[in-house]
């Protein structure tokens, strides 16, 4: 399996002010996988409803296993992010990975600055 980006940047010539600008490019691949007839049916009414549910479920599974962040698996889905995000919750799917060891220091801290 391949390495997951989610864009690639070049830099742009600095302006009269020195700031530094840069553009963010994504790049497109296309894939092309073979489902049974019965599999499609199963999808959808149409080709194009089936190609969006399995975008969507690739999108949530990569982005469950931590491969592709939450705006690269939107981009995936073709979806906003927001909208992604809370597609996940609708499927059983944690919008945000916390440790139990990571929400004890986030209340250790909130209680110190609480005072």
């Amino acid at each position: 399996m391949g390495r997951f980006y989610d864009a690639f940047t070049s830099p742009r010539p600095r302006d009269a002010k020195t700031r530094r600008h840069e553009t963010w490019y994504t790049l497109s691949v296309t894939l092309s996988i073979e489902i049974p007839e019965a599999t499609l049916r199963a999808l959808g009414p149409s080709p194009s409803e089936a190609e969006g549910k399995v975008r969507l479920a690739a999108a949530m599974k990569l982005h469950e296993l931590g491969h592709l962040s939450a705006g690269a698996a939107a981009d995936l889905a073709g979806i906003p992010k927001v909208e992604f995000l809370h597609k996940l919750a609708d499927f059983g799917v944690e919008a945000f990975r916390v440790t139990p060891s990571e929400f004890d220091q986030d209340q250790d801290t909130l209680r110190r600055s609480l005072g």
